[in-house]
């Protein structure tokens, strides 16, 4: 299996149209269990994703996916916050291993949910009957990375949250940046459509911050993360990035 999720980053993107031949419970199973060894800053979180075969998935579907990865958490504060950052590990596997994938806001499963948790959200995922790649990085509709950051120290890092995925791609995430820190915070609502998807901006923040640790771990800049176990606005950093050294 490929791990070295990093480059996908810049060739992911989300795919709707799927061949009918679902692919095998054992390697998504796969996929899960090596994602767990990739977030060790949710270690005190409890979490199940479970595995559902389409016809059993629930929710506004605009198209058939073969099966949906459905993420159920315990209550929490950051719940959505760590259910983007572990969620988009295995987006970023799959993409990796040949499977296409589409993040699903308001699908989960018609059967029982997991006990004592909360489904949150859903990741479609099938063997793509459409190219699975992207060619370039001008096939992403993307802001501006000054539209997401106020100083441009991290640019080269900050490039690879700018193109990551979000729901209706309002990118809902920005960046208080120093020499020495990097700060993820949320930007102010821009149009209808980032209110509409409000209750996914958690999840938005998270995948956010999957991309940039990713990349940090990629330029193997020494860091240390510190996340807010209770955020009383969103002005407040959700995440804060110390840097400790630039290899």
């Amino acid at each position: 299996m490929e791990t070295n999720i990093y480059p996908y980053i810049f060739r992911r993107k989300s795919i709707r149209r799927y061949n009918e031949q679902p692919p095998a419970r054992e390697f998504l199973q796969e996929i899960i269990d090596s994602s767990k060894q990739m977030h060790p800053i949710v270690s005190d979180f409890k979490y199940e994703i479970m595995i559902v075969e389409g016809q059993d998935l629930r929710g506004y579907l605009n198209f058939k996916p073969p099966v949906g990865l459905v993420f159920s958490a315990q209550e929490h504060p950051l719940a959505g916050f760590y259910a983007g950052l572990i969620l988009q590990k295995i987006d970023l596997l799959c993409s990796a291993n040949g499977l296409g994938t589409c993040w699903l806001g308001m699908a989960t499963s018609k059967h029982d949910d997991v006990d004592g948790m909360k489904a949150m959200v859903t990741l479609a995922v099938g063997w793509p009957d459409e190219p699975l790649h992207r060619n370039e990085l001008s096939q992403f509709r993307r802001l501006d990375i000054t539209q997401i950051r106020d100083f441009p120290y991290w640019d080269q890092i900050l490039e690879s949250v700018r193109i990551a995925p979000s729901a209706t791609n309002g990118q809902p995430w920005y960046f208080k940046v120093k020499e020495d820190s990097i700060a993820l915070t949320f930007r102010k609502r821009l149009d209808v459509k980032d209110i509409f998807v409000s209750h996914l901006r958690w999840i938005d923040a998270g995948i956010a911050c999957c991309h940039l640790l990713l990349a940090l771990q990629n330029q193997r800049v020494t860091f240390v993360t510190y996340v807010k176990d209770e955020i009383k606005n969103e002005n407040d950093p959700i995440c804060l990035i110390e840097i400790v050294r630039v290899l």
